[in-house]
């Protein structure tokens, strides 16, 4: 039921956005945040109920011998998984913690805003994606011992829509920043330039990372895991010592780059996947992005006006995800698929 959990995740996201907005108009306080962050959460999982009730006789099949046999069998998953997802969240969270602690809560708000516009709309795509992977790769593995090639689909289809919106955020990070969220936020739009490589590598990583569930390889994620910590402890003290957010930060995110790229390699290579023409395909993709890039560069160089400068980026957008959909022939008839159902329900 895929399409309950992506309305869900909408739902989510959405109802817990506009109350937090709603509650700061009325009185700026954390409560707002906290309590939206509840609320998003309460209707997802009130729609999930409602849309499952009638596969609730499933439940009768569930016995204490059957999941003492499945705890036993998937043990791997409690004593490493656990411990993993902790380390990795703890990567994720450890940056606001010291930017505030070399820097100043400002500096930490200018990350957080960056961050978040970054990753909001590349997750809602990824989780979907990792959802999906996970359960059609788990299948073809138990089948024929190999999902190599759901997973060389998924990963280069990642690459081709997720490259163009880092190059988008690297060219123009201040202008978007400024005229969407005020002048005031011009130094976020620096961060998210400095980010977007990071970001992207992070979409591609997270959808099939599941490949270590599946592989049973939990103890690999978690010495990933552990070194990402390690590391982002490491190169942000570095860049704290330095005094400057911007030398930290690009620490951070080059770090990051080089982290999140081996181990995406590493799944590849596990999961028996060309890591070579891997590689290519991100550089065709990238030479790609940056040829109809270019007229975005150039307005930008010459200063001309934020609103011709928005009008070229949405011009070399549009261009640039029409090729995505010619060289790839599933996605287009996917997205003929969505259409031609929209128009029918119309």
């Amino acid at each position: 039921m895929y399409g309950t959990v992506a309305t869900a995740r909408v739902v989510n996201s959405l109802s817990s956005k506009v109350t937090q907005i709603g509650i700061g108009i009325v009185r700026t306080s954390p409560i707002g945040l906290i309590s939206g962050y509840m609320f998003g959460y309460l209707l997802a999982d009130l729609l999930i109920l409602i849309k499952i009730r009638s596969e609730l006789h499933l439940f009768n099949n569930i016995s204490l011998k059957k999941m003492w046999g499945l705890a036993v069998r998937y043990k791997r998953f409690p004593i490493f998984s656990m411990w993993s997802q902790l380390a990795n969240m703890i990567s994720l969270q450890l940056t606001p913690f010291m930017l505030v602690y070399f820097f100043s809560s400002t500096v930490v708000g200018y990350y957080s805003m960056a961050n978040q516009l970054l990753v909001l709309p590349l997750t809602l795509i990824g989780d979907a994606t990792s959802q999906v992977f996970f359960q059609k790769a788990s299948e073809v593995n138990n089948i024929t011992g190999n999902f190599k090639n759901i997973l060389t689909d998924v990963h280069r289809r990642l690459i081709s829509i997720g490259i163009f919106p880092m190059i988008i955020f690297m060219i123009i990070g201040e202008e978007l920043f400024s005229f969407f969220l005020g002048s005031n936020w011009y130094t976020a739009g620096i961060y998210a330039k400095i980010l977007a490589p990071w970001i992207f590598l992070r979409f591609i990583y997270a959808p099939i990372s599941s490949a270590f569930n599946i592989l049973e390889k939990q103890n690999v994620a978690l010495g990933f895991n552990f070194v990402f910590v390690i590391s982002i402890f490491g190169v942000l003290y570095i860049g704290g010592t330095y005094g400057d957010p911007i030398i930290a930060l690009t620490l951070l995110s080059a770090t990051a780059v080089l982290l999140w790229g081996a181990a995406d390699l590493y799944i590849l290579r596990m999961s028996d996947v060309q890591c070579i023409e891997e590689i290519k395909n991100v550089m065709e993709y990238l030479i790609i992005a940056l040829v109809i890039s270019l007229p975005l560069i150039v307005v930008k160089y010459l200063s001309l006006s934020v609103y011709v400068i928005f009008i070229v980026a949405f011009a070399v957008t549009f261009a640039y995800y029409l090729v995505v959909m010619y060289k790839d022939i599933t996605l287009r008839d996917q997205l003929y698929g969505i259409l031609k159902t929209i128009k029918n329900k119309l």
